[in-house]
Order: structure tokens, then sequence, then C-alpha cells
């Protein structure tokens, strides 16, 4: 409700921003930047919720812990699209949405129809862009995005900036456990049975597709942390990093470590750090925390 009354009598801008709940960003930072989200759908066997409007992080994972039901997710559908641009294209001039990645979801593609159709009907521009990554990854780029539309940027400007932001962003992932990736088929069924067989720690990086592939395996927690961190060190010794985002599932000591440690080798405070979407948490399970980065 304070969103549309701020749309009513305070809009920033007239380019509507549009993501989905894999975004992470914190609900204060969506508020302020005026960015809207379409929500996945989480289900507890006949029992389903609207990812961050009717089932928050903290209820998920508690859900996820005590329930016999397997938790799976899914896509916004095409009318939920529709419905969303029909909104946004009567109270902006043009619209620009930023989606997870299509290879991980069908929620960019339902987005592209519904903008197509939406856009065919009311002569407003949308443009609908694959994220190539999820959590803070995307994240990041909305949150560039929305401070180069408030920095006075045309929607013609910044189109081409959205698709070097997307190249230019990496996200690393330590797993406590791979059975919920496994589950889901996000990862090699091979990689991971090794894996599993072996009890190692892996870290999870998106591959330039946008897929889920296994970077590197250790015997703990700690020692995938770390390898991350001297990943990520020696990238932006050549490379100067625009920012940097923490997201976690139900694990904020691994958060507040990555955190410290990337303020230490950035010098900088991280854009935000934040529990992830329960969409994140139903197929990659509790435990992991994400460190996510963009290059300048």
């Amino acid at each position: 409700m304070v969103m549309q009354h701020e749309i009513l009598n305070n809009r920033k801008s007239g380019i509507a921003i549009l993501t989905d709940s894999c975004c992470d960003l914190p609900e204060e930072i969506l508020d302020r930047l005026q960015i809207h989200m379409i929500p996945l759908s989480i289900h507890f066997g006949e029992t389903f919720y609207l990812d961050r409007y009717t089932i928050k992080p903290e209820q998920f994972y508690s859900l996820l812990a005590n329930s016999e039901s397997n938790s799976t997710s899914a896509q916004p559908s095409i009318r939920d699209f529709q419905n969303k641009y029909e909104y946004l294209c009567s109270h902006y001039s043009s619209v620009i949405a930023v989606n997870l990645s299509k290879a991980l979801s069908g929620t960019f593609n339902s987005s592209l129809q519904a903008a197509k159709e939406i856009s065919g009907r009311t002569g407003k521009r949308i443009d609908v862009i694959d994220s190539g990554t999820v959590t803070g990854g995307l994240g990041l780029i909305i949150l560039r995005l929305a401070e180069a539309i408030e920095n006075g940027a045309t929607h013609e400007e910044i189109l081409p900036e959205i698709r070097k932001w997307v190249k230019k962003t990496q996200i690393r992932v330590t797993v406590t456990t791979l059975k919920y990736i496994i589950r889901s088929g996000r990862v090699s069924a091979f990689k991971s049975f090794i894996a599993r067989l072996l009890e190692l720690k892996p870290v999870i990086v998106l591959n330039e597709e946008g897929r889920t592939v296994l970077s590197s395996k250790s015997f703990t927690e700690k020692a995938s942390m770390k390898k991350v961190i001297r990943n990520i060190q020696k990238i932006i010794e050549k490379n100067k990093i625009w920012g940097y985002a923490i997201t976690h599932a139900g694990n904020a000591p691994t958060a507040e470590w990555f955190a410290t440690q990337m303020e230490r080798v950035t010098g900088q405070k991280p854009a935000f750090v934040s529990a992830a979407s329960p969409a994140l948490g139903a197929n990659a399970g509790p435990g992991v925390a994400c460190v996510s980065f963009m290059l300048e």
C-alpha cells in the first residue's frame, strides 16, 4: 500500500523497474527506489505461498526444517505478469524488467511473453532482460539499474549498460548439504553424486549460460568459505569492484563472516546483506551462503 501511494503521489521516474522475488534486495531498498517485484510461489505439499509476500524467509526455513513434505518453487504465470505489466503501463511511460536466469527458471520466458502482449496492446515500451544470475547477483543488477534511472539515464541509454552489468556479475555459493540441489536437478548428477559420496562441501558458481556448476570442493564449510574469498581476491586484484552483496539461507554466521572478509579485501561495505528468497531455499536448501559481486 505504501508503494502504491508513492507511485500515485511521488513517482521517482517515468521508467518502471520490475524484477522477481529471487533478487533478494531488502524491502527497504525496494521501497526507497520504487522497485516492483512479482513473486514466485512456494509449495509444501498441498499448501502454497507467495514468495516474500505470504511467507517470509524466516518462516520458510522454519517450515523447511520441520515439514515432512518436500518444498518446491514455481514460476509466476504469464497471466500474473500480464496483470503486473498492465498496472505498470497505466502509471509509467515504459518498463524495464530484469529476471532471474532463464537457465534456472521459466520466469524469464513468462515475463517476455506477457511483455510482448501488453506492449502490443498499450503501445508502451517493455524490455525484458535475462540477468543470467540469481539472489544477490540479480539484486546488484537491479540496484545499479535503479541508481542509473535516479541519476537521469534514459530507457535507451540504460539497456546496453544492463547487458554489460550482466556480464560483470558473478556469484559464489557455499553449500552445507547437496541433497536439495541434487533433488532439484540444478547441477550435474555425476558431479553431485561424487561430492555427496565423499561428504564434501562444494562451492557452486553460475557459468556464462546462467547454469549452476560445481566449482570446487572441500572437506569443511570453513575451507570452502576461505576458497571463495581467495578466488574473489584474485579477481579483484586485476578488476575494480563496483559492489557486492551477501545473502544466505538461514546461515547468518557464515553471512557475517563473508561480509567481514569482503570488506577487508575490497575496502567497501556490502551493498546489502539479506536472507535469501524462499524460492532459492526450496532448491538449494538451508545453510546456503552466497557472495555476489559486480565489477566496474
